[in-house]
């Protein structure tokens, strides 16, 4: 995006263009833009502002005085909008928005201070330095919209007080600070860094309100100093089976009383024993890591005797059964379930709720936990027996073939409307599909009164 302008640049003047009401200082040997603050005329920005990435204006040459004249023999020139200057926005308390481009590097001291009317920012993942106080007492600004979590991770806060996510709110001390976002309705919750991040930067994530749970991916090193202080999360997994580097209060004290870390099998003593890391009280290893469960094929889990589908809840926190294949979305986390294989055992997992299914005590419903709990497998693959349940059995539906619902459904009404005249056994797969025989593994048979039980062929 650029804008055009025939203007005088004046030297004594307190900025050198305006541009549809922005005002911009010019870097005439680098060809760069900063936004500035028009100092003779108080509170000029207000309602919806758009800084565009490039400004174009035409010139004439130098006269002796150091100003330019207002003609065009010169031509155009193009400056590329690299800065946010110190204090460019301060007590703007009009402006109720501001749109960023990807060519903005640096926020000045103070650029956002006393704008009230703020409520969201999105940072370009060109931002590399925040300096102090850049968004100090914008009061109503809540939402951090970050497109690019890699990006943010190493950006500089130069500030003497922690970024601009924490917020001191002195009537209530219990209030955290601003929500992250990836979009303007996607609020990060369960933070994942991106693999091949390195570092992560001194108090990046300081305050944040929204994280329950972390990720960090084996890449990652250090994680400079406050970079989680303050925040309230549940639990943390890091892959890396040597610790990274933390630096001073990287976590804050009751994350280290209450948050669970997961760690990669065989690391306990390394991070137990760190000068850091020792400070988590509840530190796990489990069997599996998000790459594992990732690579492998992902099911919805179907109840063997019903042919109801277990899927996680995230409202209740629960499993739930879902009767009608038609509500099954494969694309949704809490529908599917993974068979992870680690040591020789086998766990269930479920995506969505990042668990692993166990069976109640009564051992007819499903539950999840952190535990990883083995599971028994019928045939390989085809069925599970949830801790040695064996009147209690799913069958693990391919969710690649949920895709094809029409006829999946076709098959299951089949099976329910075979009269009970016909007393013949029929024996059916487990997507409801005739078989002229009984198949290796399990298998569906269907009782002429109507009534079906599972039958496993070895």
């Amino acid at each position: 995006m650029s804008a055009l302008l025939c203007v005088m640049s004046v030297s004594a003047s307190a900025y050198d263009v305006q541009i549809d009401g922005i005002y911009y200082n010019l870097d005439w040997e680098n060809k760069t833009a900063e936004v500035t603050y028009n100092h003779r005329d108080s509170l000029d920005y207000s309602g919806d502002v758009v800084i565009p990435s490039e400004i174009t204006i035409a010139v004439g040459p130098l006269l002796p005085n150091g100003s330019r004249k207002t003609v065009s023999s010169d031509g155009e020139n193009t400056f590329r909008v690299t800065t946010i200057g110190n204090e460019a926005f301060e007590g703007s308390t009009g402006l109720t928005s501001i749109t960023l481009p990807n060519s903005v590097t640096t926020i000045g001291a103070y650029a956002f201070c006393r704008c009230t009317g703020l409520t969201s920012i999105t940072i370009p993942s060109s931002v590399t330095t925040i300096r102090n106080s850049a968004f100090a007492v914008c009061t109503n600004l809540e939402k951090i919209i970050v497109p690019d979590i890699a990006a943010w991770c190493n950006i500089d806060f130069q500030d003497s007080y922690p970024n601009f996510l924490f917020v001191i709110d002195w009537s209530d001390d219990t209030k955290l600070g601003r929500r992250l976002y990836s979009d303007e309705n996607t609020e990060i919750t369960n933070l994942v860094i991106p693999d091949g991040v390195t570092s992560i930067g001194n108090t990046a994530f300081y305050g944040c309100a929204s994280l329950i749970s972390l990720t960090i991916p084996s890449s990652v090193t250090t994680i400079g100093s406050s970079a989680f202080d303050r925040c309230k999360l549940r639990n943390v997994l890091i892959k890396s089976v040597t610790p990274p580097i933390a630096y001073y209060e990287a976590f804050s004290g009751p994350t280290y009383y209450h948050t669970i870390l997961y760690i990669p099998t065989g690391s306990w003593d390394a991070y137990a024993y760190d000068n850091k890391w020792y400070n988590f009280i509840n530190i796990r290893e489990t069997a599996m890591t998000e790459e594992e469960v990732s690579a492998r094929q992902a099911y919805t889990l179907m109840d063997a005797n019903t042919f109801a589908y277990s899927v996680y809840d995230p409202v209740n926190d629960c499993i739930d059964t879902i009767g009608s294949v038609g509500a099954i979305d494969e694309n949704n986390p809490n529908h599917c379930w993974q068979v992870i294989e680690h040591q020789g055992n086998r766990y269930l997992y479920n995506i969505g709720a990042k668990k692993f299914a166990v069976s109640s005590p009564d051992g007819k419903t499903l539950k999840l936990t952190d535990v990883a709990t083995p599971v028994g497998m019928e045939n390989g693959k085809d069925g599970v027996v949830i801790d040695g349940q064996a009147d209690r059995q799913w069958a693990l539906v391919s969710n690649d073939r949920m895709a094809v619902e029409q006829e999946v459904i076709e098959h299951l009404s089949g099976i329910s409307s075979l009269s009970a005249s016909q007393r013949d056994k029929r024996y059916y797969d487990l997507y409801g599909r005739k078989q002229e025989k009984q198949s290796r593994g399990l298998n569906i048979l269907r009782m002429g009164d109507g009534t079906t039980r599972k039958v496993l062929k070895k």
